[in-house]
Order: C-alpha cells, then sequence, then structure tokens
C-alpha cells in the first residue's frame, strides 16, 4: 500500500485470545466542530454534531506477501460530500420579555435530537485472495424514539469485488468510481427505537494487497418547524349560592371562571371576602371556563356580603358580590320531676326542649346521664358503659317547643342528680340538672326448708332458715328464733352462734343485712315422740319495723316391727 495522507495510524494490538475470531469494529460518537458546507451561519453559532470513534482490528498473522488490514469510521461532517445536511441538535429557545409582557410561564418548545444510535462492522481481519468473505454492518437506535433518516457509506479499492450484498432494511447505491475507490451507500429511512438492521457485504480480493475498509455514517434529525400565534385571553366571573344560611351550616358556592378570549389565562387566583382565603386556579383555556366548588361556612349571624375577586396575569381584576341572610336556632332545655322519691319506686320526669332563635334547628338530640343504680324503665336504649340515655329529637322549628317524658327508677338511697343536655347541627349546647333525693326501704323475706319427707326417731332433722333483703336499704338488728313443738328438741346449730333452749333456739342478733344480701342458718334437731311436730321460725327486725313467721310440719316415725321366719 502506498503512502497515503489520509491513511490512518497502525491498529491497536487485542488480546490473542480472540486472534482467531472476528472482529468487530464499532462507531461511537463523539463531538466535532462542523464544517462546511453544512452550515452558513457564523460558526461561533452553529451547533455541535457527533463524531464516530475511529477503531482498527486485530493483528493476525500475515500470510506471506500481504500486508496488515485495518478499519476505520469517520463522521460526514469531517469533509465536504453529498450527504443531507441537518445531523445536529437544536432547540427553539425561550425568549426574553419586554415592558408590559407577561410574567414568564410555560412555553412551548420545538426539539430534533441527534438518537442513540450504534454502529458496528464485523468481519474477518485477513481475506485471501480469490476466497469469499463476509462483513456485516449493524445500526442499532438505542434510544426510546425512531431515528431519522441514517446513512452509512464505505469505499471500497476497485480491485475488491462485491459479490453479493444483503440489507434487512433501506437502500443500498453504488456511487461513481473516482481516484480507484468505489462508494457505497446505505440509506436507511428511520430505524424503530430498540430495533437493529444490518447490511451483509461479500467481498472477494483480486490482488495481494491490504486495504482500510472506511466506514462513514451519519443522522438526519427531522426538521423544525413551529407557528406562533398571538392571542388575547378575557376573564369573566360568577358566584352561585344560597341568599339564606343557618349559622355554623357549611353550604357549597359554585364560582364559574368563563375565559370568552382566544388566549389562555394563566395564574389565575381566586379570593374570597371576608377572610381573605386565595385559591390558585391555575389556567382557564381559551373559550372555556372553570367550575369551582368552594365551601363556606356562616361563623356569624345576621347579613352577611361574599366577595369572589379574579386576577390573571396581565389581565385587570374581575369582581362579583352576594348578599346572604345567616340565621341561627337558640335552644334551651329543662328538666322537672319530683325531687324525692323511694328506691324501687318508678318516678316520671319531663323535659322541655325550647328553640327561641329564628332559625330551625336540625338534628337534635337529648342525652341524660342517670346515677349510678338509677335505670329508666320501659326503654332499652340505656348505655351501662356511662349509664347514659340518648334520644334523636330531629327537628325543632323556631319558636317551637318539643316535650317529652320518661320513668327513672332509683335502686338505692341518698341524693342522686340528673343531667340532661341538649345538641344540633349549627347550635351552641344547652344543659339543666335537677336532684331526687331517695329513700330506701328494706325488704326482708323469710323462707324456712324442713326435712323432705318422714324422719325416724335415731337420725337428726335438719330445718333450713333464709333470710333476704329484697329491698334497696340495708336491715338492721334483725333476731331470729325457732321454736319446737313437745317431743323435739334441737341439738346443735350452723351459719351464726345461738343459745339453745329446751325445745327453743335463740340466734345471735345479725348487726345488718344489706340490700340483696340473704343469710342461711341451720338447726339439727332430733325427736324423742313419734308423730307429726311443728316448727316455727320466727324473725324480729327493729330497722325497719318487721316480724316475720314461717311454720313447717315435720313427720318422725318410730322404730318398725321386725318381722322374721322360723
Amino acid at each position: 500500500l502506498q503512502d497515503d495522507g489520509d491513511a490512518f495510524p497502525a491498529p491497536a494490538s487485542l488480546p490473542a485470545a480472540i486472534e482467531e475470531s472476528a472482529a468487530p469494529v464499532i462507531g461511537q460518537p463523539q463531538v466535532s466542530t462542523p464544517s462546511a458546507p453544512y452550515y452558513t451561519e457564523d460558526p461561533v453559532d452553529a451547533p455541535a454534531i457527533e463524531q464516530p470513534h475511529v477503531f482498527s482490528s486485530t493483528p493476525h498473522p500475515l500470510v506471506p506477501g500481504t500486508e496488515p488490514g485495518t478499519v476505520r469510521t469517520l463522521s460526514l461532517a469531517s469533509e465536504p460530500r453529498t450527504f443531507p445536511p441537518g445531523a445536529i441538535a437544536a432547540t427553539i429557545r425561550d425568549g426574553s420579555l419586554g415592558a408590559g409582557q407577561l410574567p414568564a410561564g410555560p412555553t412551548t418548545s420545538t426539539r430534533s435530537q441527534i438518537p442513540d444510535i450504534l454502529v458496528e462492522a464485523t468481519g474477518p481481519p485477513m481475506i485471501q485472495v480469490g476466497q469469499r468473505a463476509t462483513w456485516q454492518i449493524r445500526a442499532t437506535n438505542r434510544d426510546n424514539r425512531p431515528s431519522g433518516q441514517v446513512y452509512l457509506r464505505i469505499q471500497l479499492p476497485a480491485w475488491l469485488e462485491m459479490e453479493s450484498n444483503q440489507a434487512t432494511s433501506g437502500d443500498v447505491d453504488r456511487g461513481e468510481q473516482a481516484g480507484g475507490l468505489l462508494p457505497i451507500t446505505w440509506q436507511l429511512s428511520s430505524i424503530a427505537a430498540g430495533a437493529s438492521e444490518t447490511w451483509n457485504l461479500e467481498l472477494v480480493p483480486g490482488e495481494n494487497k491490504s486495504f482500510d475498509l472506511q466506514l462513514e455514517w451519519s443522522v438526519r434529525p427531522a426538521p423544525l418547524r413551529t407557528t406562533i400565534r398571538v392571542v388575547q385571553p378575557q376573564l369573566h366571573l360568577d358566584i352561585d349560592g344560597p341568599g339564606e344560611m343557618i349559622f355554623g351550616e357549611t353550604r357549597l358556592f359554585t364560582v364559574r371562571l368563563t375565559n370568552p378570549g382566544n388566549g389562555d389565562a394563566h395564574g389565575v387566583i381566586l379570593q374570597l371576602e371576608p377572610g381573605g382565603s386565595r385559591q390558585p386556579v391555575g389556567t382557564v383555556a381559551a373559550g372555556g371556563s372553570k367550575s369551582l366548588e368552594l365551601e363556606l361556612t356562616a361563623e356569624q349571624a345576621g347579613q352577611m356580603q361574599i366577595r369572589a375577586m379574579a386576577t390573571a396575569h396581565g389581565l385587570v381584576t374581575v369582581l362579583a358580590d352576594q348578599e346572604i341572610l345567616v340565621r341561627r336556632p337558640e335552644l334551651s332545655v329543662n328538666i322537672r320531676g319530683p325531687a324525692n322519691c323511694f328506691a324501687g319506686v318508678p318516678a316520671i320526669y319531663r323535659m322541655e326542649i325550647v328553640n327561641r332563635g329564628n332559625a330551625p334547628a336540625e338534628e337534635i338530640a337529648v342525652q341524660a346521664a342517670l346515677p349510678l343504680g338509677a335505670r329508666l324503665v320501659g326503654r332499652s336504649q340505656q348505655d351501662p358503659a356511662d349509664n347514659s340515655v340518648a334520644w334523636a329529637v330531629g327537628r325543632v322549628d323556631a319558636g317551637a317547643t318539643r316535650a317529652f317524658e320518661f320513668q327513672c327508677e332509683f335502686t338505692r338511697d341518698g341524693s342522686h342528680p340528673l343531667h340532661v343536655r341538649v345538641t344540633g347541627n349549627g347550635v351552641d349546647p344547652a344543659a339543666d340538672s335537677m336532684t331526687a333525693h331517695v329513700q330506701g326501704v328494706a325488704d326482708l323475706k323469710l323462707v324456712v326448708n324442713d326435712p323432705q319427707g318422714p324422719r325416724s326417731l335415731n337420725e337428726l332433722a335438719v330445718f333450713e332458715m333464709t333470710l333476704v333483703n329484697r329491698g334497696s336499704s340495708s336491715a338492721r338488728d334483725v333476731a331470729l328464733i325457732g321454736h319446737f313443738g313437745p317431743g323435739v328438741e334441737p341439738v346443735k346449730v350452723t351459719g351464726a352462734r345461738a343459745e339453745l333452749l329446751p325445745g327453743q333456739v335463740l340466734f345471735d342478733r345479725i348487726a345488718e343485712i344489706g340490700p340483696g344480701e340473704k343469710v342461711v342458718l341451720t338447726i339439727h334437731a332430733r325427736a324423742s315422740v313419734a308423730g307429726r311436730h311443728r316448727f316455727r321460725a320466727e324473725m324480729i327486725s327493729r330497722d325497719p319495723q318487721t316480724r316475720l313467721v314461717q311454720e313447717e310440719m315435720t313427720w318422725f316415725l318410730g322404730e318398725m316391727p321386725t318381722v322374721g321366719g322360723e
């Protein structure tokens, strides 16, 4: 190969492990300064173009009489050529604002970007004269969008015959031979995102000469174009909502912003008075509208005026007013009933709810807190957790009175407060209370269980006496006496200390029997005379003064005659 000013440096050596394999050549774009004829503007303003790396194949042992070969890739921007220009990245930049213009906001930009294209050339580093060798050129789009037009060109010596070439896509054109080199161009209209296209060439050398396989490629992005139009936005404001509200009520107001102009209104902000709350609306499109639902709460009774103001970039402020009458209910509650009552006896109480305001009260509820030991008679919604009762009253019109009664039974004596509280939607709570003085009463009951069936004279008979306080107050200083008829004598007692007398048992006095408590006492007795004998138990209480008597008859049997045979 004669000395050539365009020749590339000697190829770099690759590891010996791949000496016998094909040597791939990969072209990766690099930044370089473009030259004519691609740009007619000042070179300072010309954008950069990507230029591939230059790679060479791995050297192999030379066949006698041959020279080593090299493969390289070149950028089409390095010298003038007939390929279409435009392999650049360009962007329409934002302009600056002059006096009276809108503040900086969203802009429209058009971009053309060189896709991420990888070009590889793979083939044998050594070819024997007269033998066929296959080289493959692969173009891969590693971007996430389709590429523009891709151009690849190789130049082959005149003595190197290309027997065949096959491409998966695009057109392959042969150029005019010049300077002993034949240019061949592979043109692709586009490469899909993530796809690859290949170009297979079968070459047969006719002379024993080494040569450089020069691969040049470029990408032509899509042309740029944008349309700029002049617009004028306008803004119109309406308020739609109720003319009357209830105090504490939250209602929806619809604010409708309309843009009858032919340009978008940007930076729209809605402000409400009183309160000064600001609601960013954003952009209202030309010829369109936006309806915003705003929640307003009436916090003061009487006449109220609300004002909505809308502002936008470059537009005058628009206003809308609306008058609202705020009505307010005012509730009171009271409870009446007997201040003195007895435990265990139901008492009737009456509650009255009055609305003294100028608006109906909605969702009214009443809660009564009952004292410990009290229960509601005839109702089942009493909450055992806090001993409270709730009623759903519903609506109470302005100036109206709602009244209802309930029966309460106290199970304990003492002074017991009753509290009632009324609440509702948009009203202040109201409460009332009273105290019931409850007098408790002890209610004692005596139960006697005598032996079941007849008993013999040889065994003990057990008489059981049970005292139960069924009242709401304690019974104090309680005495119990057991009486037997002639022929029966007590032997022992259980449950309490007692004095045994002929035909009689005197138990020690019981200091107190509380509400719901019971005392069980037993007497063991033996009869000496057969027959039916009477047993009487007598209970005497001083507080409260009570006397209870209970009698039972027990049958005692004598010895039965024994019957025997000879």
